[in-house]
């Protein structure tokens, strides 16, 4: 039978001990009391509606948008509890579900993560969407009621420039400033494009999610020739559409090769939304040449952005490893970054005002490579996530 494997990784931090957290989450009266939430039953033969259960255990939750059979296959309180669903009213076949609590910052960083397989290739994409919102929705209500109940802060406010990371990164933190817990941002850009040794005019809208996700769209034009189209990573897939006048295809691109490349063009993209950089889960590093190095966890796979400040904290250039077929090479690993210059200020938020990027950055080839031009008009932050792909321009 046909089946797509879908991972879904979400994580949260919320301001208390680890072993209230663990409780609170696997507690089923605080479950019950969770918005979209209409019962909780554990099943076993005493029926105590009230027992957490453990290891083996099997418990049915039925949520305004359907309902599931879960049964605990991993129990290590109160670091960390395994789940599978037996039974689910959605069409897929769940092969793993894990809540994983880590230490960190003076509260607890939630790791969840569900595996599972889309039984219908027809609806594939919306399925997997749909177990993605789901899945946030749930883990956030449940995170803010967890705050309520134990009047803790469930957002970390910039931890890490206090003593967590190396001197220049929480220059650059402090100074980039804005709301720790913003989501989004959604940029105005106008520049130039380079596409096969000829220069493009462009105005563009630059949608960036916190350390998940990107969406480009762009009108390109120079003289009589126009074409329109976006670059995209969202729920964890790269895609590319163009059009020439709007209506003939003259680029499309998907696959792993193609996700696999906006991936490390999400991780690019987070300059425009610095205070995600100051999210817990980032990791940060000096590189021998003095460079910054962030890490992360996207969407299952690490992926790392390195930042060059100056002694103030301001950025000066930015660069990655990309996986590119450039140059019409088969796909390997390329050297992806630029220059970025002024600042403008969004709601507090400190942004780049003008970058020039490229392949090859900080090579012999970078006046090759280089191809992008641009000027930020205007920004303003969002509350919520870039949303999927639609695939149309």
């Amino acid at each position: 039978m046909w089946s797509d494997r879908r991972e879904i990784r979400i994580e949260r931090w919320l301001g208390a001990p680890r072993e209230q957290v663990f409780e609170a989450l696997t507690d089923p009266a605080a479950v019950r009391s969770l918005p979209g939430v209409r019962s909780l039953r554990v099943l076993r033969e005493d029926d105590d509606p009230d027992d957490t259960g453990g290891l083996g255990h099997r418990r049915e939750v039925v949520l305004d948008s359907g309902r599931f059979v879960e049964q605990i296959t991993g129990w290590d309180p109160p670091r960390r509890f395994e789940y599978r669903i037996v039974e689910a009213s959605a069409p897929i076949e769940h092969e793993l579900g894990s809540v994983t609590l880590h230490e960190r910052h003076g509260g607890t960083a939630i790791e969840w993560v569900s595996v599972f397989r889309v039984q219908t290739p027809l609806f594939a994409n919306l399925v997997a969407r749909w177990a993605d919102e789901q899945m946030e929705h749930l883990l956030d209500r449940h995170v803010d009621s967890l705050a309520t109940s134990l009047q803790a802060p469930r957002v970390c406010r910039h931890p890490q420039a206090v003593d967590a990371v190396p001197p220049p990164v929480g220059r650059y933190l402090a100074r980039a400033g804005g709301a720790a817990d913003a989501r989004a941002i959604e940029i105005e850009l106008q520049g130039r494009l380079k596409l096969n040794e000829q220069w493009y005019d462009f105005e563009s809208t630059l949608a960036v999610s916190s350390l998940e996700g990107f969406r480009w769209s762009a009108r390109v034009h120079s003289g009589l020739v126009r074409f329109s189209g976006e670059d995209s990573y969202t729920a964890g897939r790269g895609h590319m559409l163009w059009k020439l006048y709007g209506l003939v295809p003259v680029v499309r691109g998907e696959g792993d090769d193609v996700t696999h490349s906006a991936r490390g063009r999400a991780a690019m993209e987070q300059v425009f939304l610095p205070c995600a950089l100051a999210r817990p889960e980032v990791d940060w590093r000096l590189t021998p040449d003095g460079w910054c190095r962030a890490r992360w966890v996207l969407d299952g796979h690490e992926v790392h952005l390195e930042l060059d400040l100056d002694a103030e904290g301001r950025l000066r250039a930015v660069r990655t490893q990309r996986w590119s077929d450039a140059e019409g090479e088969p796909w390997h690993e390329v050297t992806f970054g630029g220059e970025v210059g002024g600042e403008v200020n969004c709601d507090g938020l400190r942004l780049p005002e003008t970058v020039t990027a490229g392949w090859f950055f900080g090579g012999d080839r970078w006046e090759e490579g280089r191809f992008f031009e641009a000027t930020v008009t205007s920004a303003r932050v969002l509350g919520g996530r870039v949303a999927p792909t639609t695939g149309q321009p």
